[in-house]
Formats: structure tokens, C-alpha cells, sequence
């Protein structure tokens, strides 16, 4: 509003600046009274004005002021001036001649009546304000007693302990809203089919669990027999000597141990024994995998050894389970190698960590199930059952252990397997843990 009584007031200066233009020319100074005179019909207008360039009032609405000059008048004064009452604003215009300024037009507008518009309009806007809090008010009290409180009511009748187990049957009381009874109604049975739900998802979790089991034991019995079947193998094409008949009967019966603690795990429902943890040396650990792994890898062709960066390494772990992770990831180096390729083990000692590395150069594993290889039944073999590396990483968090893996440039997989070192074995080393 104040912007158009701005514009309104430079409208009727520039009117008025281009009407003084020829009598101020020409010096008809009556022509320039009649002209401030004709703007006093316009509501508004306090006073009209003409000035000259030397800031001489030569007309004026009230004749009085005439012939008087302007102290202070400036051509860099701006164009609106609010009086110092606030009351009225003066707007100037430029009389122009070419480019020479012959003058000012100056119109005083009142401000009584935007001041009144303001008013009743700040008057309107508070009471709209005041109606609008009123209604918010209400229409808060009608939504807690309507609807939140009920709301309330029904939460604290559906989850009442910490276990957060839906408990019984919900009650309103009268006068609740329609919606609310129908969500309280549908809740209410739905509470019923969830009971129902929960207690066949019980049974079919059991099932599944001992589904899992099943295939899980299946893939732990299946790397002890190939072993056991390499051993037989090599008895079979060795010398008639007793030496290597006892060294490999040996690995054989080894192995039917694993098995047999195997079945006692299945019959724990695949619970980890951890009372049986010891310390061991890694070395002789990796000596007899290898020794076990080795056959396997001598019917394929494929050359594998191990090297030790850092000897005396030692362990404190279940020494089967460790076993198995390292049996486990060497079987699977075989399986993705081809006659010629190699498999390389390494050892070395990481601050108050074992780092055991293993490197093939085989096939590798396609991206699109590398970050999957430790879920359980992910597989990039046809006949895998993927349970392998997920079973590694379990036994190896059980000792705060750890198992990555990722593809070789330009082929093959490397194996990374970290658990922490004994105390004994971490304080000789100077480390503290």
C-alpha cells in the first residue's frame, strides 16, 4: 500500500514537471499557479510546488511561499522525503529541457489515510490471527480426545512389557470416532492371525534350522572323506614300506576324529565348542594341513606350498576349528585351479595379529557374487553348496578373527585370514595387548 502512494505521488510530480515545462520557458509564472492549483483537486495533495534552478519557488498552492528560495535544495536530493511526522511524503520530479535541468515539481501527499488503511488492516489481521489461534485451539482438543487419545489407549492395550508382544484385546469407550473403532477392530483381528502366523513360523523355523544343519554337516564331512580318500589313494601307489602305510593311516585316522566331532557339533544344533581352546603353534598347524591338502593338490597337478615370514607364531584358539578354516580355504584353491596353476600360503605376524595369506592363480570369483562369497549357500561353483566361507568366518569371530577375500590381478583369489596371537606369544615379541 505504501508502494502505490509512493507511485502515486511520483505520478502527479512528473505530471506536473511536464506541464511547467513551456511557461517556465517562457516566464508565464500565472500559467505556472494555475497548473499547482489544478493538482489541489486531487484527493491527497497538501501542496504543489514549481522551482527553478537556482531553488526559487516560482508557484505554489499557497502563495505565501512564492519567491521564497530553498536553502539547503540540491539536485542530489532524492526523489521521496517522509516529513519528519511521519504524516506526509514529498515526491520531486525533474523539469528537463534537452539535457539541462530547468527545474523541480514537487507534490506533498498526505499519509492520514494510508495510516488509517494500516490500521484497520493491522486491526483485521490480528483478529484473524486471534480466530485462527482459537480454531487451532479446538481443533487440537477435538484431535487429542478424538483421535489421540484413543490412539493412546490403543498402543498401551497392544504392547504393555519390554518384550513389545502384542498382550490382548483393546477397549474404547463411547463416543470414540467410527475410524477409530475400525482400526481398533482390525487390529484386534489381526492380533488373532498373528498368533496363528507365529506359531507355524515356530515350526518352520525349527525345520529350517535343522535343514541347514543337515546341508552344513554334509559340506564339513565331505572334505575329511576326500582327504581320507587322497591318503588311500596314495597308499595304494606308495612302496610296500610300513613307513609310509603309518603316515598316511595316521592322517586317515585323524580324520575320522574330525568327522566324529563333526556329528557331536550337528547333535549341539551347530553350536561351536570354545572350551576346547589352546595354544598352538601356527607353523606346525600349516605343516599339517599341508601334509593333508598336499595329496589333493599332487592328483591335480597343481603346485602348492607354504612359506613362513615370521617363525614361533603362536595361537590361542580351538586347533580344529582353525584347522578346518585353513582346510576349507585351501580345498577351495584347488577346486578353482587348473592342472599347472599354483597355491601359495604365508604366514607372517602383524603387531599382536597372525596373518595367513593365501594366493591362488586359479579362475577367481565373478563380481557379481564376490561381496556375497560369506553368506551361507552363495557358491560360484555348479556344485557347491556355499557354506564353506560362511562357515570359516563364523569359527574365525568366535576368536575375534577375521577372513577376506578378494580377486587377483590379472587372475586368481587372495584369501586374507587375521586372529589375534596368544598373549605369551604377543609379550615375547614386546607388544602390549
Amino acid at each position: 500500500m505504501q508502494n502505490e502512494t509512493r507511485e502515486r505521488a511520483l505520478v502527479l510530480a512528473s505530471m506536473l514537471a511536464e506541464m511547467s515545462l513551456d511557461p517556465l520557458l517562457s516566464g508565464h509564472f500565472d500559467r505556472l499557479e494555475r497548473q499547482v492549483d489544478s493538482l489541489e483537486a486531487h484527493s491527497g495533495v497538501l501542496f504543489a510546488r514549481i522551482i527553478n534552478r537556482n531553488g526559487r519557488i516560482v508557484a505554489d498552492t499557497n502563495r505565501g511561499n512564492q519567491g521564497w528560495i530553498r536553502t539547503g535544495f540540491a539536485e542530489e536530493s532524492p526523489l521521496f522525503r517522509l516529513s519528519s511526522n511521519s504524516k506526509s511524503l514529498n515526491a520531486r520530479a525533474p523539469i528537463v529541457f534537452g539535457t539541462t535541468v530547468l527545474g523541480y515539481a514537487e507534490v506533498d501527499l498526505s499519509l492520514d489515510f494510508l495510516n488509517r488503511r494500516l490500521g484497520q488492516t493491522s486491526f483485521v489481521l490480528i483478529l484473524a490471527l486471534v480466530a485462527l489461534i482459537a480454531v487451532a485451539v479446538a481443533f487440537g482438543l477435538y484431535l487429542h480426545i478424538q483421535v489421540l487419545r484413543p490412539l493412546q489407549r490403543v498402543s498401551d492395550t497392544l504392547i504393555t512389557d519390554e518384550t513389545r508382544e502384542i498382550t490382548g484385546l483393546i477397549h474404547l469407550r463411547r463416543g470414540v470416532a467410527r475410524e477409530i473403532r475400525t482400526v481398533a477392530s482390525a487390529i484386534d483381528s489381526m492380533r488373532s492371525r498373528l498368533e496363528t502366523y507365529y506359531r507355524e513360523e515356530q515350526a518352520v523355523q525349527r525345520l529350517r534350522t535343522l535343514g541347514e544343519i543337515s546341508v552344513s554337516l554334509a559340506h564339513e564331512i565331505r572334505n575329511p572323506l576326500e582327504a581320507v580318500s587322497g591318503a588311500v589313494e596314495m597308499i595304494r601307489r606308495a612302496p610296500e614300506t610300513s613307513e609310509h602305510q603309518e603316515k598316511f593311516l595316521a592322517i586317515i585316522r585323524e580324520e575320522v576324529d574330525v568327522l566324529n566331532r563333526y556329528v557331536s557339533e550337528f547333535t549341539q544344533y551347530g553350536r561351536f565348542d570354545l572350551a576346547s581352546e589352546t595354544i598352538f603353534a601356527l607353523d606346525d598347524l600349516v605343516e599339517d594341513v599341508m601334509v593333508l591338502v598336499t595329496p589333493l593338490a599332487q592328483q591335480q597337478a597343481i603346485h602348492l606350498r607354504a612359506k613362513r615370514s615370521d617363525p614361533g607364531l603362536t595361537i590361542c584358539a580351538s586347533r580344529s576349528h582353525i584347522k578346518r578354516v585353513l582346510v576349507n580355504v585351501l580345498m577351495n584353491a584347488i577346486e578353482a585351479c587348473s592342472q599347472g596353476d599354483g597355491i601359495e600360503l604365508r604366514t607372517a605376524g602383524d603387531c599382536d595379529i597372525a596373518v595367513i595369506t593365501v594366493d591362488d592363480s586359479g579362475s577367481g570369483v565373478p563380481e557379481a557374487i564376490i561381496d556375497h562369497v560369506f553368506d551361507p549357500f552363495v557358491s560360484s561353483r555348479d556344485h557347491g553348496l556355499g557354506l564353506g566361507l560362511a562357515l570359516c568366518r563364523s569359527l574365525l569371530e568366535c576368536y575375534n578373527g577375521s577372513i577376506s577375500l578378494q580377486n587377483r590381478d590379472p587372475q586368481g583369489v587372495r584369501v586374507c585370514i587375521r586372529i589375534p596371537l596368544s598373549t605369551s606369544n604377543a609379550s615375547s615379541q614386546g607388544l602390549v595387548l
